[in-house]
């Protein structure tokens, strides 16, 4: 898949949801294999993205997508972990 794709994926799904993020640090990782998701485990791409705090500093957080599917599957921060539908 091509990586500028997925990129562009998950700062639209950031965009829609209005999460806040800091758009030039959306960064393709690469892919991890057996991420646990509702009880089985998948092959993922991964992107991460950062946060910004009242602090000044920023918080790295991940978007998993299914590797077969490309569907958005699961959003890591580190508040809380969200499966996505």
């Amino acid at each position: 898949m091509n990586e500028q794709f997925l990129i562009k994926k998950v700062v639209d799904y950031l965009k829609d949801n209005n999460i806040s993020f800091q758009e030039n640090t959306v960064e393709y990782c690469g892919i991890k294999k057996n991420v646990m998701v509702r009880e089985k485990t998948k092959d993922m791409h991964f992107v991460s993205f950062c946060i910004p705090t009242e602090t000044n500093y920023t918080q790295t957080s991940f978007i998993f997508i299914d590797i077969i599917s490309n569907k958005i599957e699961l959003l890591l921060t580190p508040q809380y972990i969200r499966e996505i539908d």
